[in-house]
């Protein structure tokens, strides 16, 4: 999504931090009141994918062998967990 054009205006309140560690987002948007959060840290060859609503926290991990599939694995992978996290029916 940080690729995106023009994403800081269409992307409400979120934080987009490219190449950021899973723990440094977390405290990126610790103080936010959002009520959906999708963490998708950087990584060499995996991240650890967490979405977290008020119903629950849900987690995921991908693997990748290049930048350019991490990206791609990434985006798809938290859109899909951020659908199954909104979605209770689609777990």
């Amino acid at each position: 999504l940080s690729d995106a054009p023009s994403v800081r205006e269409w992307y409400a309140r979120g934080v987009v931090w490219p190449h950021a560690d899973a723990e440094t987002l977390d405290r990126a948007i610790e103080a936010s009141d959002a009520q959906v959060r999708l963490v998708i840290p950087y990584g060499e060859t995996s991240a650890e994918l967490v979405a977290t609503t008020p119903d629950g926290r849900r987690q995921s991990t991908i693997r990748f062998s290049s930048p350019r599939d991490g990206r791609r694995r990434a985006l798809l992978g938290g859109l899909d967990l951020l659908r199954r996290a909104l979605r209770p029916e689609a777990r």
